[in-house]
């Protein structure tokens, strides 16, 4: 059973390291650290994309399979509440979104998306969220290192939908310069 599980779960970030992190100090290493973009690549794409009139890209996706049950950390905020942090990083990235494929926050819970050094933070994601498809795909945040939280009624928890199945790591800039990282 233990060869199984750590095959399963090592199989799932074989691009990934995973690493632990004390919440209480603001010196920590992400959970999960996604590789950097490999620019000079990406460029060579980009302009056989340009050639085929395709749209510019600003990110490139990285598939994951995350889930509140297998990875990040759960503690208590106090005697009602649950929270959920996992923390993001890529070298270099410009900025983060994420897609998650199975999104459903139950009532008085939110997910919140912000710089792990506090300079970005996107507006909540709650209830009013939920799309009858059951995704949520974020707006960029910018920054290289971000906080995923979920904080969530404790007696709710058993209704929270959270499937994180892409991390797309930015490497063009949104200020209109238009260059690259």
């Amino acid at each position: 059973f233990y060869v199984l599980f750590f095959f399963f779960f090592f199989k799932q970030k074989t691009a990934y390291e995973i690493y632990q992190c004390d919440w209480s100090s603001d010196v920590c290493s992400s959970d999960l650290q996604v590789p950097a973009v490999n620019l000079e690549a990406v460029q060579a794409e980009d302009a056989l994309r340009a050639q085929q009139d395709l749209p510019p890209r600003y990110a490139i996706p990285n598939p994951v399979r995350i889930t509140p049950a297998t990875d990040g950390t759960w503690d208590s905020v106090d005697a009602n509440t649950r929270r959920w942090r996992l923390r993001i990083g890529s070298p270099d990235a410009l900025s983060i979104n994420l897609g998650f494929t199975r999104y459903f926050m139950p009532p008085g819970g939110e997910l919140s998306l912000y710089a792990s050094d506090g300079s970005y933070a996107l507006t909540p994601f709650t209830a009013k969220d939920n799309a009858a498809h059951g995704e949520l795909w974020t707006q960029p945040v910018l920054s290289a290192d971000i906080v995923v939280e979920v904080t969530i009624p404790k007696d709710e928890v058993p209704l929270l939908e959270l499937e994180l199945t892409s991390i797309n790591v930015g490497y063009r800039d949104f200020s209109g310069a238009g260059g690259l990282r």
